[in-house]
């Protein structure tokens, strides 16, 4: 059968239908045929042995042939159909409909008893019929010549007497020589074999002594043999995003990861130099690469075939084929055409060898710069990629998670990060975004259209003056922001006025309860229309929101009459995390620049995303801070391609407990299978997580990954998770000898020899497991075919050992190679450069839906926009903007809709804001600077003498650092010594600011902190 299955049914395949269900519907349908046919042979072969019909000798062997051949062949089929029927994944002959698991087991065990009975009335009617046609006749044959020869002679059995009982031959032969009693003496064996078998089925299966066993064995993948891989495994068409794993050490068979079985995520256990790396990572790129060769192709093909199409038909103008065949492009990505396949990988890895061995093969295989993005500190030609980049929403909870992981040195988040610091942050980006967007601003000069950086966003968190102009360029787009929203709040109202009377017109009842339609009976289109009506007022509000937030903040001091920004946050502290990533120019090459690709596109159209971190040059920490701040833009952006239907972008990370961060990856593996971004995580082993993450966030993060192997020598707490992994326990078959003493003088008991059987549970995988595994031999457990593998042992190859890292290997031309007139272009060049041409296309196309430019302002506005320069003044943020008289937040102009926030006829918010202050000034306070909070944790002992984390609230007076009552922070002491406070204060000054600095130090020293 297996050469047979070798030679014939070698392919995924057969005449559109697949290979597998061609032959299980065969073997079921004979199975089922053989079976029913058994026992009508089987009667009449009872019915010509009571009748006594013989068959003439050419039929009965005939018949005896056929029948032999078919209950060796029931029997032989039987155990095959039972052996492949356990990889059967699907319905016969339904593409998507999965067989279960309960069904699976139900038709193993139904064609397997079908088989078994099958074989046994075909033999038994073998039986039957040769006893019928020969033996029985040659039988009463012999019977009828001793008769003629004995029936005269009489023979007598002693019982002491002088004759003795006297037993003639004639006077038996009603008994033994009767055809009933020869017929029954013949049929005894088959009486017997039948109670031999009633006795095994009621002692092993009735009694359920094996009933686990046999349970177990149906409804286990049980079957692993290399004949099945290309009927089991769709191999027939190259580039699909299936993963090899390696051999089944024991059958040989490829253990495959398909496409869908790979978004279950995969976790690698393996110390120092086992080959998690050499065998595993690497080898599962160089295939994931091939298969974008195979993407490229199928992307020329399908563009090929659009082109076509538009060929044939008619447009008035090339703007509307354009439009057509980019409507036409798109589909490739929403309608799912290459969901199957690959186009892109991101890998990230500490130390650099991997990742200078991943670029040196890409090159070897012909990819081009263009599509592989390496980000490398240590390269001063290294790509850059912006952590801004991408949707406000999302780039503003990367940013908070940002300065939560960098805060502290564990890189698990800092208690100073609260709701203020996150207030903050967002309305930071929200206008450093938004202000973006217009890239022939002056305060834009360095943007060139493109996203806001860390640098921009460093400058408004340190300086009163960017604040000051980009809250003047952002008020102009609040203005145009509220144009244009009060035309679509008019063109709403009249569109459900007129949808209001057609449906009051539709039937009286409608008429009659008018007040329904703004609840349950409110029309489809009507709902969509208030929906998006709603988008837009949350959008415009949230503008306003972040526009408030800096008015508020910039506040008079009437002290001095001077304007400066005080923030109910700690921007020490982010701050600080800034200064921490900005003070190696390693990392400002890599996060503080513009992209050098756009992401999106990138993860939508394809390629490479290559990250060194650079843990031996930039150290533990800042390496931890690089491979983190990657993962973060990776892991959002991945989160913004189309769900179900993009291709498989596959991400690789090595040693991933260095950069581990609980909430966000954990999140990340739960939530992108459905974006086809399949994970592979590698570690050394169980405690670096722990230690890591903590007991908890390393038991829920390892949850999340259903693919788990390990190398050998690993850690118990490893060994624990496999075997959990793969079930826990599974039921054998134990049995126990006792030997004989071979002491001849013993009794009975002592020389007997005895075996006896138990169902045992026994640990699917053990420490022993573990350290009997070979050199880049692997243990573990798949999900495969949807189902949960038995535990598996696969040998792997490493890359050392394939043919791209030989020196003899020829490199493959780069796909970007120009070709002279007379030289063969390749099919991949070709399909290469209309990807270029495509990918080109995108990028230009982002850049002019998301810019605004003097034509989608007003004269006034326009204006306003470019008198806005770029600051020259790097003062910080509390320092003084300007006086009261000529601040230029006065002199703007704030044109703000009535309806959305009320203002005095005749002033500006700012003059607003300046007149409520003076209004609420007391005489005594108004000789005192404003004071604002910080909040700082510092680590100080309770009564037991242990360390805690507290936070403190220290209000810090803020005064225009150029003049003499700034207060120096330096002199701020514990509340047992003299406080220094400048002497131009009042009494009553010094007074208030004493008690408010006293009654919150409390009972501990506090650090400097700078004033803002």
């Amino acid at each position: 059968m297996r050469k047979i299955l070798k030679l014939f049914f070698n392919r995924y395949y057969t005449n559109g239908k697949r290979t597998i269900d061609i032959l299980l519907f065969c073997w079921r349908k004979y199975i089922d045929w053989v079976y029913h046919i058994s026992f009508g042979l089987f009667a009449f072969n009872i019915i010509m042995f009571i009748f006594r019909w013989r068959l003439p000798n050419w039929v009965f062997i005939f018949l005896f042939i056929f029948l032999f051949v078919n209950m060796a062949l029931v029997l032989y089929i039987g155990v095959w159909h039972s052996n492949v029927t356990s990889r059967q994944i699907f319905v016969l002959f339904e593409k998507y409909d999965t067989l279960k698991r309960a069904e699976r087991k139900k038709i193993i065990g139904k064609y397997a008893i079908r088989a078994a009975l099958a074989a046994v009335l075909i033999s038994s009617g073998l039986y039957v019929l040769t006893i019928n046609n020969f033996i029985l006749s040659l039988i009463n044959r012999m019977y009828d010549v001793a008769d003629n020869y004995l029936k005269y002679m009489p023979w007598s059995i002693p019982n002491g007497s002088q004759t003795g009982i006297v037993l003639s031959y004639h006077t038996l032969k009603p008994i033994i020589g009767a055809d009933w009693f020869n017929s029954l003496l013949l049929l005894t064996p088959i009486g017997v074999i039948g109670l031999i078998f009633y006795n095994s089925y009621a002692t092993g299966i009735a009694e359920k002594t094996y009933e686990k066993l046999v349970e177990q064995w149906l409804g286990g993948r049980y079957f692993q043999d290399s004949v099945l891989s290309n009927i089991v495994h769709n191999q027939d068409e190259k580039g699909q995003a299936n993963l090899v794993m390696g051999l089944n050490s024991k059958t040989g068979e490829q253990v495959i990861l398909h496409a869908n079985e790979r978004t279950y995520h995969t976790i690698i256990f393996g110390l120092i130099g086992t080959g998690k790396s050499a065998t595993i990572l690497i080898p599962a790129m160089l295939q994931d690469m091939e298969n974008m060769k195979y993407y490229l192709l199928s992307y020329r093909k399908y563009l090929t075939k659009v082109d076509e199409e538009l060929e044939e038909e008619f447009f008035n103008t090339e703007f509307e084929r354009k439009k057509k065949r980019r409507e036409l492009l798109e589909q490739w990505y929403n309608n799912g055409y290459a969901a199957e396949l690959t186009n892109g990988i991101y890998m990230t890895e500490p130390s650099g060898s991997m990742y200078g061995t991943i670029v040196k093969y890409a090159h070897k295989m012909g990819f081009p710069d263009e599509m592989i993005w390496t980000l490398d500190p240590t390269n001063p030609g290294t790509g850059a990629i912006n952590i801004l980049d991408g949707d406000t929403t999302q780039v503003k909870g990367a940013v908070r998670d940002l300065f939560k992981r960098f805060s502290d040195p564990s890189g698990t988040g800092s208690s100073f990060f609260l709701n203020q610091e996150g207030q903050l942050t967002d309305n930071i980006i929200t206008v450093i975004k938004e202000v973006a967007l217009i890239p022939d601003a002056p305060i834009n000069y360095m943007l060139k259209g493109k996203s806001p950086t860390l640098t921009e966003f460093s400058n408004m968190l340190r300086s009163s003056d960017w604040i000051e102009a980009y809250i003047a360029v952002f008020e102009q787009l609040l203005n145009r922001k509220k144009r244009l929203f009060e035309e679509t709040l008019k063109k709403h109202e009249e569109f459900l006025e007129q949808e209001k009377e057609k449906w009051l017109e539709e039937s009286e009842y409608n008429r009659e309860h008018e007040q329904l339609f703004d609840t349950i009976l409110r029309p489809e289109n009507v709902h969509e229309a208030i929906n998006a009506f709603n988008d837009e007022r949350n959008k415009l509000e949230n503008l306003q929101s972040s526009y408030d937030y800096f008015i508020n903040a910039h506040q008079l001091n009437s002290y001095t009459e001077e304007y400066y920004y005080t923030f109910d946050a700690n921007v020490s502290g982010l701050k600080a995390v800034i200064d921490d990533l900005s003070s190696s120019p390693e990392i400002r090459r890599v996060f503080f620049s513009q992209s050098t690709k756009d992401l999106d596109i990138v993860l939508k159209t394809g390629g490479m995303i290559l990250v060194n971190s650079a843990k031996g040059v930039l150290g533990k920490e800042k390496s931890r801070m690089v491979a983190q701040m990657v993962t973060l833009v990776m892991q959002n952006a991945a989160q913004r391609r189309f769900p179900d239907k993009s291709p498989f972008f596959a991400f690789y990370e090595d040693e991933k407990n260095g950069y581990l961060m609980p909430g966000n990856d954990s999140n990340f593996l739960d939530e992108s299978r459905k974006f086809h971004v399949p994970v592979m995580h590698a570690y050394q082993h169980d405690e670096q997580i722990r230690d890591s993450i903590g007991e908890s966030g390393a038991d829920a993060i390892k949850m999340s990954y259903r693919n788990a192997f390990t190398f050998q020598q690993t850690s118990t707490k490893v060994v624990e998770f496999i075997n959990l992994r793969s079930g826990g326990k599974h039921y054998a078959l134990k049995e126990t000898k006792r030997a004989a003493n071979d002491d001849l003088l013993a009794g009975n008991q002592g020389n007997s020899s005895a075996t006896s059987e138990e169902v045992v549970e026994e640990d699917n995988f053990t420490a022993r497991d573990a350290n009997n595994l070979e050199k880049f031999q692997v243990g573990g457990v798949i999900v495969s075919d949807d189902e949960v593998s038995n535990m598996i042992y696969l040998t792997t190859s490493p890359h050392f050992e394939m043919d791209i890292s030989k020196d003899s290997f020829v490199s493959h031309t780069p796909f970007n190679k120009v070709y002279g007139l007379g030289e063969e272009e390749p099919e991949i060049a070709k399909a290469y450069k209309l990807w270029r041409a495509e990918v080109i296309e995108y990028y230009a196309q982002k850049e002019s839906e998301s810019h605004l430019y003097e034509s989608d302002f007003t004269e006034e506005e326009w204006q306003a926009i470019m008198d806005v320069k770029v600051p020259n003044v790097d003062s910080n943020v509390n320092d003084t903007v300007g006086k009261k008289d000529d601040s230029p937040s006065v002199k703007r102009t704030v044109l703000v809709n009535d309806s959305i926030t009320e203002h005095r006829e005749g002033t500006s918010i700012r003059e607003e804001v300046t007149e409520d202050i003076e209004q609420k000034e007391e005489v005594n306070n108004s000789e005192i600077p404003p004071v604002v909070e910080e909040k700082q944790t510092v680590n100080s002992k309770n009564d037991i003498g242990e360390l805690k984390d507290k936070e403190i609230t220290q209000r810090v007076i803020l005064a225009p650092s150029s003049t003499p009552e700034t207060v120096d922070t330096q002199n701020i002491q514990a509340p047992n010594q003299e406080f220094e406070l400048p002497q131009e204060l009042s009494r009553v000054a010094r007074e208030k600011t004493t008690k408010t600095l006293k009654s919150n130090a409390g009972q501990m020293d506090i650090d400097e902190e700078e004033g803002f």
